[in-house]
């Protein structure tokens, strides 16, 4: 009588297949994490934002205007450290300013604006996104203004695109 010997363990083609699933599923996971880690630089780009905007509102209650903090505005670049704002709020104006900066990531020489606008009863800010950037192929840019307003554009601080919602053309 004649007997069939069971093989124990795997075969090569199998180990092999079992190997490239597990490498499809860590890349796909490793993806999700750098997708998730853009946006979360973002949203605290959004916070940082909401308290700038916060600093301005108090700085206009204490001086009846944004003039003081603008001084503090205008363009800021990769690297640099915000100063120049006066009033009450100057120093957290330009902590949460240099905060934003440093967030913003490779932006460039267009990280974040502020300004007053049409005398000292306005203002925007504006934001580059690093990850709605990057997810989207091209510079976006995060808009607030004193009215309220804000949105989320493709190149906001281009000729002709400032007048998105809470942009420096409609804040």
């Amino acid at each position: 009588m004649q007997t069939c010997s069971a093989s124990k363990g795997f075969t090569l083609i199998e180990l092999l297949v079992v190997i490239s699933i597990i490498g499809l599923l860590a890349s796909i996971v490793l993806a999700a994490l750098g997708n998730a880690r853009s946006n979360a630089k973002d949203a605290t780009l959004l916070e940082e934002v909401g308290q700038l905007r916060t600093v301005m509102e108090l700085e206009a209650n204490s001086s009846g205007g944004y003039t003081n903090i603008k001084l503090g505005g205008g363009w800021w670049a990769v690297g640099q450290t915000c100063t120049g704002a006066a009033g009450a709020y100057a120093a957290e104006a330009n902590k949460i300013c240099s905060a934003m900066v440093a967030s913003a990531g490779s932006c460039g020489s267009g990280c974040v604006w502020f300004a007053d606008l049409n005398g000292p009863q306005a203002y925007s800010i504006m934001v580059y996104l690093s990850g709605k950037s990057a997810s989207a192929g091209s510079a976006y840019y995060f808009c607030l203004g004193s009215s309220g307003k804000s949105s989320t554009s493709p190149a906001a601080v281009s000729a002709g695109n400032g007048t998105s919602p809470g942009c420096w053309a409609n804040p």
